[in-house]
């Protein structure tokens, strides 16, 4: 077989590879896609969720994909948040510079585990930490910048694009899309029982805490989780 015969048939097997993955890719989405949405328009990461578990879920009504990733991180005395909560704490244990954060962070966890109620007053604290979190990742936190909602929406449009893996990419694309609920700009004016959650609304004291609910705690520590693994 000539040079060229070869190069040729090695074209055309990576063309059939390329077109291989390339549907591959296109069956992922298409077959996450609704559940992916769902859950990121209501603050939920999909970082820890599978693809097996995105698929089951993406035929299903809103109402039954929030019951379900709901049940998931709450059943068996919140199971499945505390073992990512713990993954979490790891995290902060292998840089020095989150040394106070950590504290936090471990006190927190165990303020939950004595009595999950405790959230009420611990949501401002893991505000807090997400930002930090959040700013160190993005490379300004020694600088004078702060988490700014139009940044975030830059780069929940950029940051996807970064990346190749199309399960990657997905966990992104999930994670700065609740980052810009988050960091959603805000209205007052109605006072702090309308007042839409988020970062703004509850550091600057314009969200009343009986409004707060468990899921929003969990829902935040996912979320800081989910920005140290990307």
């Amino acid at each position: 077989m000539s040079n060229s015969t070869q190069h040729i048939k090695l074209d055309g097997e990576i063309k059939s590879l390329r077109d291989r993955l390339n549907k591959s890719e296109n069956e992922i989405y298409m077959s996450t896609e609704k559940a992916v949405n769902i859950l990121s328009e209501n603050n939920w990461v999909v970082s820890f969720l599978s693809v097996d578990d995105l698929k089951k879920q993406n035929s299903k009504s809103k109402e039954e994909i929030l019951d379900y990733v709901e049940k998931y991180y709450t059943e068996n005395n919140h199971y499945h948040f505390f073992m990512y909560f713990d993954d979490l704490i790891k995290n902060f244990e292998t840089n020095s510079e989150d040394r106070g954060y950590l504290e936090q962070l471990k006190i927190m966890e165990q303020l939950l585990k004595d009595n999950f109620r405790y959230y009420i007053v611990l949501l401002s604290t893991a505000m807090g930490i997400l930002e930090y979190k959040y700013i160190q990742k993005d490379g300004k936190l020694n600088t004078s910048n702060i988490a700014h909602g139009r940044e975030i929406r830059k780069n929940a449009s950029e940051k996807p694009k970064s990346v190749t893996d199309v399960l990657e990419r997905i966990d992104i694309t999930s994670t700065y899309e609740v980052l810009k609920n988050y960091y959603q700009p805000s209205h007052f004016e109605n006072g702090i029982n309308r007042s839409e959650f988020g970062r703004h609304a509850v550091q600057h004291g314009r969200y009343n805490p009986e409004r707060y609910k468990e899921t929003d705690m969990i829902k935040t520590i996912l979320l800081i989780y989910a920005i140290c693994s990307n």
